[in-house]
């Protein structure tokens, strides 16, 4: 029954111990995938701003121009670099939400590895333990288990045995004296009832 015991606690550890493991390669996938995604992102706006300073250059340019000129041409200018200030303002803050949303899932993700670490390291203590205890059990159900069979073999089965032996020794005995003198034919026939 211990054994049976012993038994489910092992194939329940080793589950829980495989639940873990996978538990944590989806969380390094979950990190690794959002590690990309910020990449990607990352790299789409260097492609989205690198267009808008080629052209923020050159509306520098014109402004440097039309400063020198005319009044009328820093307005035209002035118009022109407010949609890529725009622009460049819509980028920031979304650079400033993709960098706030990985830090959160680096941070969830670090939690729940250290989680499923301590998991793990509880778990493998608690196995080892009732290893230990599965052996110590088993151990002395063995001894006990030798005990007993000396006890019968010494207690029960020699004092039978001696028992027989005498008994046998009484029969033969009693027999020879109510039957007085036997023929050879009488005792080899109850020497092979005996046998």
């Amino acid at each position: 029954m211990e054994a049976h015991v012993s038994n489910q606690i092992i194939v329940i550890a080793i589950v829980v111990i495989a639940v873990a493991v996978v538990m944590q390669t989806i969380s390094a996938m979950v990190s690794a995938l959002t590690a990309m995604k910020l990449k990607a992102a990352v790299d789409q706006v260097r492609r989205q701003i690198e267009p808008l300073a080629e052209q923020a250059k050159e509306v520098l340019g014109d402004a440097k121009l039309a400063v020198q000129t005319t009044k009328v041409a820093v307005q035209n200018t002035n118009e022109k670099l407010q949609p890529i200030l725009d622009s460049a303002t819509r980028i920031t803050t979304e650079l400033q939400e993709i960098a706030h949303k990985a830090n959160d899932v680096a941070s969830r993700g670090k939690a729940q590895a250290e989680q499923v670490d301590e998991a793990l390291t509880e778990t493998l203590g608690r196995v080892r333990v009732q290893m230990t205890n599965v052996e110590a059990t088993v151990e002395h159900v063995l001894q006990n288990v030798r005990d007993t069979s000396n006890h019968v073999n010494t207690g029960i089965v020699t004092p039978i045995r001696k028992l027989n032996g005498f008994m046998a020794g009484v029969s033969t005995a009693l027999g020879f004296l109510v039957q007085g003198r036997t023929t050879v034919q009488r005792a080899t026939h109850e020497d092979e009832m005996f046998i």
